[in-house]
């Protein structure tokens, strides 16, 4: 394992006055030694812990002090570590939780500034075990607050301690990260009693994401955006002519197509079709339902705009269901038709649309992570064509299946980072398929760890569709 792509755990300890006020005018408006001391003590522990914290604090409220008894690590974009060797220097919190989690080290406490508990609370609550928050009686008349949503609900972790001054809450958060309980699955999949694995299957599996606030590119096997975005176009718009990739971003994508478009493969295939023609698969099937397959360049009439159909029953009945593959064509599709149905339905007062994929089969370790994001990007452009906001998007898979062991047992031992934010450029003006680009995707904190390949010799094929030549 690449130790690495691992990240510590945390706790989180914080002060504010009555209404929940951290600082005022960038400084802390009180002076507490019994809080002081609270923070001390609880912080050291047995001597050997981590306390994280912003520039402004170690300034402020340290004095440029590493503290006693803890490593400190300080988060700036500037400082130099070579100036500053009693303490240690990284630029992002996702660098200090690495190496808190690559030490010898029993608990890492995150202890602010407000910059840091604002990415900390937005971004990594997943990671946090514990919050120490110590709230004073009186009003300092704070312009800095600690966000209050995070705080709503949280179950105790210890009753509250009070005093005169001061009540002191013990919270247990319990934020969880999706990505998390695929990997789970992922553990299932590859358990087993000892011997060299080199296939195996789960049956009957699904998972989710919530698109609300985020995307699920995930972050334990590194997904291509460019690669996602273009079949996706692709797909959305229905084409069939590979040649029309060739000039665009993705390289990887139009070479992957135009192997398997190639002469020698429709040959081997024997079903009749030109070079880059990539034959009835998913992408066509949903703007070209109900007629039968002849070529890239054939003008289809009688055709069914599935995508177009859909839009329309969602806005009129809340749901609709587009059909992506038909068997009685499958062997002359250049990639495995897997995809069984896209469903969608709107909530009853039309503010969210969720979507539901049923997926024959998909391998782990390359088919997961970008059918996840594609049909991710699914839901977005839908919700926008309908006027609604994305929120759930579920897969049903009838066989989920590993190939090989390695591959999904490093994947399985990274810790997921935070997914990004994307959202659809102009999205009000964003009415159809046409209305959708490369350039229409606003992609924001994205991060991941290395990708993961299949091993080159084990490399999977398409073993299904040869059959007789296709008829003209």
């Amino acid at each position: 394992m690449n130790s690495s792509a691992r990240l510590s755990r945390f706790n989180l300890i914080f002060a504010s006055d009555s209404q929940r006020g951290i600082a005022r005018g960038g400084k802390t408006p009180w002076s507490s030694e019994e809080d002081a001391n609270f923070f001390r003590n609880v912080t050291t522990g047995r001597g050997k812990n981590v306390v994280i914290v912003g520039r402004k604090t170690f300034e402020g409220v340290f004095k440029k002090r590493h503290l006693s008894k803890r490593a400190t690590f300080v988060i700036s974009r500037g400082w130099q570590q070579e100036n500053y060797p009693g303490i240690h220097i990284f630029s992002s919190i996702k660098d200090a939780l690495t190496a808190a989690a690559n030490g010898n080290y029993d608990e890492v406490w995150i202890g602010g500034g407000c910059s840091v508990y604002e990415e900390v609370t937005s971004r990594w609550m997943y990671l946090c075990d514990n919050i120490h928050w110590t709230q004073f009686k009186i009003d300092y008349k704070c312009d800095t607050h600690f966000p209050e949503e995070i705080l709503e609900g949280l179950p105790l972790g210890k009753e509250p301690v009070k005093t005169q001054s001061l009540v002191r809450h013990h919270l247990a958060p319990n934020y969880g990260h999706r990505e998390e309980e695929l990997l789970n699955l992922l553990r299932r999949l590859i358990s087993d009693e000892g011997g060299l694995l080199t296939e195996k299957h789960l049956y009957g599996e699904s998972f989710e994401f919530n698109l609300a606030k985020n995307f699920p590119f995930l972050t334990t096997n590194q997904v291509d955006p460019k690669y996602i975005i273009r079949l996706f176009l692709f797909a959305l718009k229905g084409g069939c002519d590979v040649a029309i990739l060739k000039d665009q971003e993705s390289k990887v994508l139009y070479t992957k197509l135009a192997q398997k478009t190639s002469m020698a493969a429709h040959e081997a295939k024997d079903d009749g079709l030109e070079d880059g023609d990539m034959g009835p698969w998913w992408g066509w099937y949903m703007r070209n339902w109900g007629v039968s397959y002849e070529s890239y360049s054939t003008q289809y009439t009688g055709t069914t705009d599935q995508l177009l159909v859909a839009v329309d029953e969602i806005i009129k009945t809340r749901k609709s269901v587009i059909s992506l593959r038909d068997r009685s064509q499958d062997q002359y599709s250049a990639v495995a038709n897997r995809y069984s149905t896209l469903e969608f339905i709107a909530t009853s007062d039309r503010a969210h649309l969720d979507a539901l994929v049923h997926v024959h089969s998909m391998e782990v370790i390359e088919e997961l992570k970008n059918d996840v994001a594609i049909f991710g990007l699914f839901l977005l452009a839908m919700a926008s064509f309908v006027k609604c906001r994305p929120r759930t998007l579920k897969f049903i898979v009838n066989d989920l299946w590993c190939p090989f062991r390695e591959p999904v047992e490093k994947q399985v031992q990274r810790t997921p980072l935070p997914f990004p934010v994307l959202s659809i450029r102009n999205h009000g003006r964003v009415n159809a398929p046409e209305d959708l680009d490369v350039d229409s995707w606003i992609i924001k904190f994205r991060d991941s760890w290395s990708i993961i390949d299949l091993p080159r010799e084990g490399m999977v094929t398409n073993g299904k569709g040869v059959g007789g030549k296709k008829k003209k």
